[in-house]
């Protein structure tokens, strides 16, 4: 399993792949270039607590076969306002409080 340590305000990648993760607490917050998020790797739960808080550029995040469920935490997708859509066929266990506040381009949710 792995645990990633917050790294803000990161200017510099617009794709970011993660293998076998499966907390992914605040990494990303405010990475303002990041367009593209691919999870791989073998875990079948995935975890999120204010992951892509103030990614603006965020437009995807593709999670792989092998991931079955997730929980979207308190304040995951905050001010994404490039996200356009939040389409899983997962199983989502939870969605915390304003997940995704502030989401100016955001037209659906489908769970």
């Amino acid at each position: 399993m792995g645990y990633f340590k917050r790294q803000h305000n990161c200017k510099i990648a617009i794709s970011v792949i993660f293998e076998n993760t499966s907390k992914i607490n605040q990494i990303l917050k405010a990475c303002d270039l990041i367009e593209i998020i691919n999870l791989n790797g073998s875990n079948s739960k995935i975890d999120f607590m204010s992951t892509f808080e103030d990614c603006i550029s965020l437009r995807y995040l593709v999670l792989n076969d092998k991931c079955t469920e997730i929980c979207i935490g308190d304040n995951t997708f905050r001010n994404c306002r490039s996200l356009q859509d939040f389409c899983t066929e997962k199983k989502v266990e939870s969605i915390g409080n304003n997940a995704f506040q502030k989401c100016s381009s955001l037209r659906q949710i489908s769970i």
